[in-house]
């Protein structure tokens, strides 16, 4: 009987007959044939299909976990500060700490716990407050509070100077062994205090009795600018990783204090004479900004502007008290102009309004006179008041100034808003200011919108307030009152959170992406096998 053949009339029956049956079968021959490529690729195609819609199904799915971890990981760093935050220096008993203080809402936070002395240093990198304190029991250190949970961890092992931070916020000179011979090296130390660099070696027979910071190069964060006394006060140079130590001073008969950078190009010095000199970062160039005849004559530097590079000094004479104000051009170190602050015997202080637009003087012989001239040297004013105070702001466009002083109508002193031409004399916060304390401008918002008024616990209970005001000396707010025998002092501004990238979450991205890119990688291999 003839063997039964398959209907294949049936086109999708063909096609199942077709995959089933190799066409070596489908003769009735004997024997097993080897299955074709085509038959070989299809099955490797259909393992490989699944398996990598399953690596892809996974990967997706590490990728959603990551991306939301980082948006809840930025999410909560953005929640943590959303705002400016106010470092304040408390003391209080002969203890110190400092809390943070928001401007909002008079909220406050403990930053550290209590030691018996402290000295703020700056931001880490990371957000963490580095702090200078002294304790009973470790002695003199360099300490960190971490960002997130507060913990305070001890940087230096050994008794140290107070030293500073790098603008970047990454390593801390010091001067080691306070009070020991043996260890009076230079140092740098990492912010999570895991490596140390010796900058200089101090021989312990060298009477070194002085170390002061001289900061960093705003354009250069690998190099480390300080002073130190060996035989001089010399101006030092170093790299951070520890080479290339360099005396920028040694050919300068005299000793020299660094006082601040002007733009990237001067370091700014001062000797013990209080003349002044600028130095080049290298050291190349060295040039003397006043160099006094008379020994008794002396400037102070007022401040610098680095829009217009210009240098403002106040030059008196010790012994008769004759006060100019001269500004400087850092480009030429020419004079660009100079008036007279007053007459002989009349001392003259000099100040810079908080919005940096008004430099401000008080003549202390006539206690009601005041004036101001704006940066440029441009315009300046005069005006005699009803009674001794002090002009502590001038608003931007000039037209309002914050009045502080006494006043025999209230017994004590006071806070007032007036116009320039001394009309619409309006005295602010009877009711919330202290008559017997004064009051003083510690800082401007990063905004530029309040001024951080500090009322100094003169009276009885001695207590420091801490307010704001609008520039234009509208809307005076208590933020803080101490307690008794407390007295605050800002010390810096805690800046709002920002987008950082956290190590976890940045590790994280790293993870998905690696695997996210393995399996195109698989893909593209398998796809080679199939082709041969």
């Amino acid at each position: 009987m003839p063997a039964r053949q398959p209907n294949i009339s049936n086109p999708s029956a063909a096609r199942r007959f077709s995959a089933v049956f190799p066409p070596s079968m489908r003769d009735g021959s004997v024997g097993v044939s080897q299955p074709s490529r085509s038959y070989n690729s299809s099955i490797h195609s259909q393992i490989g299909g699944v398996f990598m819609w399953q690596v892809l199904k996974i990967s997706a799915a590490l990728m959603g976990i990551v991306l939301i971890a980082m948006t809840a990981g930025l999410w909560v760093t953005e929640r943590t500060w959303p705002t400016n935050m106010l470092v304040v220096h408390e003391m209080y008993n002969n203890l110190d700490r400092l809390i943070l203080l928001n401007p909002d809402t008079g909220e406050t936070k403990p930053l550290t716990p209590e030691y018996n002395w402290i000295a703020w240093m700056g931001w880490g990198f990371d957000g963490s407050a580095v702090f200078f304190a002294i304790d009973s029991t470790p002695g003199y250190g360099i300490y960190r509070a971490l960002p997130d949970d507060g913990t305070i961890i001890r940087l230096t092992n050994t008794t140290t100077e107070r030293g500073f931070l790098t603008p970047d916020g990454r390593w801390i000179v010091f001067r080691e062994g306070l009070g020991n011979p043996n260890y009076r090296d230079i140092a740098a130390i990492r912010l999570d205090g895991i490596k140390t660099i010796n900058l200089m070696h101090v021989d312990p027979v060298s009477p070194l009795v002085y170390f002061a910071a001289g900061g960093i190069h705003p354009s250069d964060s690998q190099t480390v600018y300080f002073i130190a006394d060996l035989q001089y006060t010399d101006l030092y140079r170093v790299g951070l990783d520890g080479r290339n130590l360099q005396n920028l001073t040694v050919d300068v008969d005299e000793s020299l204090y660094p006082i601040r950078w002007l733009d990237d190009r001067w370091l700014l010095l001062e000797n013990a004479m209080r003349d002044l000199a600028v130095i080049s970062p290298d050291g190349s160039e060295f040039h003397e900004v006043t160099h006094f005849q008379n020994p008794n004559f002396h400037a102070d530097i007022v401040d610098y502007f680095p829009q217009t590079h210009t240098l403002y000094l106040k030059t008196y004479v010790r012994d008769s008290f004759e006060s100019h104000l001269l500004a400087i051009n850092t480009r030429d170190w020419q004079q660009a102009w100079s008036i007279s602050l007053g007459l002989p015997n009349s001392p003259i202080n000099v100040y810079l309004s908080p919005n940096h637009k008004w430099l401000l003087f008080k003549h202390y012989a006539f206690p009601n006179l005041v004036g101001a001239m704006r940066t440029d040297g441009q315009q300046q004013r005069v005006l005699r008041l009803p009674e001794s105070r002090f002009i502590i702001n001038l608003s931007d466009d000039g037209e309002w100034m914050l009045l502080e002083g006494y006043d025999l109508a209230i017994g004590g002193r006071g806070l007032w808003r007036a116009k320039w031409d001394g009309s619409e004399i309006t005295r602010i916060g009877e009711t919330m200011l202290n008559p017997a304390d004064s009051v003083f401008v510690d800082s401007l918002s990063p905004d530029g919108q309040w001024l951080i008024l500090r009322q100094m616990g003169n009276s009885a209970d001695n207590r420091d307030e801490i307010f704001r005001i609008r520039q234009d000396g509208t809307a005076l707010q208590r933020l803080f009152t101490s307690d008794q025998n407390t007295h605050r002092s800002i010390a810096a501004w805690q800046p709002k959170s920002t987008r950082r990238w956290n190590p976890m979450i940045m590790g994280s991205i790293s993870v998905g992406l690696l695997l996210f890119a393995s399996q195109w990688v698989f893909w593209y291999v398998l796809r080679q096998i199939r082709r041969t």
